[in-house]
């Protein structure tokens, strides 16, 4: 679809669209899973946005190159790629840009083991999102949020956040954004103790997520399936999703989600 469009940018001169369209292939083959396919774009956009002084789209090139960092386990390059990302958007005074940013840093945080500094950074980027009635940004920041709390083992707290967060998914758009918000759902009622309710959710969650070939979405499903198997007694099912999990993901190129598996879970 992107790629039919490029001949006429390119006809036409028109290196600002073209930039885009080729951030816009790097979003979606990332989404697709091919990690390697993506890079090559964000970094043909890069090149383009460079040469043509565009700071505001070098911003977004940068944020989607610090998303194939971290899906390939490269946290460090993830958050050097992120931090430039909201350097630019600084400059160019993009105030909704930037805290969509520091969303995705508080997401290396979490990655990194200091989900408390990630929580405090969420609520403020929530907070600005509400403010600003920006309702898909504020959603993407209370499933960060929920994976922050599980991460500290405040489940509580998580379905609180939870109910603050399912009126914006039912009124959301963004069918990624819903299937993480059903993700994360199905996490907090797992962690809650409510394996019966969590199962269907995941089960139903993984299904739309193969259907719409979102890789990363179905490798986080599987890995939260594991996890459920593994604390309703049955290892050896966990096990063998973890393996297999693993292989798969290395296949691709996310070593994130192949170390969570050989770490045993989030």
């Amino acid at each position: 679809m992107f790629e039919e469009s490029i001949p006429s940018y390119q006809a036409a001169e028109d290196k600002d669209g073209l930039a885009l369209v080729l951030n816009d292939m790097g979003n979606l083959s990332r989404l697709q899973g091919n990690l390697e396919h993506a890079e090559t774009a964000y970094q043909q956009a890069r090149t383009i946005a460079n040469e043509v002084g565009d700071k505001s789209t070098l911003a977004y090139v940068d944020s989607g190159l610090g998303d194939v960092r971290r899906d390939r386990g490269d946290l460090a390059g993830a958050r050097k790629a992120y931090e430039g990302s909201l350097a630019l958007r600084a400059q160019t005074g993009e105030k909704q840009a930037e805290a969509e940013t520091q969303v995705s840093l508080a997401r290396i945080s979490i990655d990194e083991g200091h989900a408390s500094d990630a929580e405090t950074s969420l609520r403020t980027s929530i907070a600005q999102f509400h403010q600003e009635q920006q309702a898909d940004e504020e959603l993407s920041a209370c499933i960060v949020l929920i994976q922050a709390l599980l991460s500290q083992g405040k489940a509580a707290d998580a379905k609180v956040e939870l109910e603050h967060a399912a009126p914006l998914s039912a009124k959301s758009q963004n069918f990624l954004a819903r299937l993480q918000f059903d993700l994360a759902s199905a996490r907090t009622f797992a962690a809650s103790g409510s394996a019966q309710t969590a199962r269907p959710k995941l089960d139903e969650t993984l299904k739309q997520a193969r259907a719409d070939g979102y890789v990363e979405m179905e490798f986080e499903c599987r890995l939260a399936i594991a996890e459920l198997e593994r604390k309703s007694g049955n290892s050896a099912a966990a096990q063998t999703e973890l393996n297999a999990l693993e292989r798969d993901a290395h296949a691709k190129g996310f070593a994130l989600i192949a170390h969570k598996t050989s770490a045993g879970g989030t």
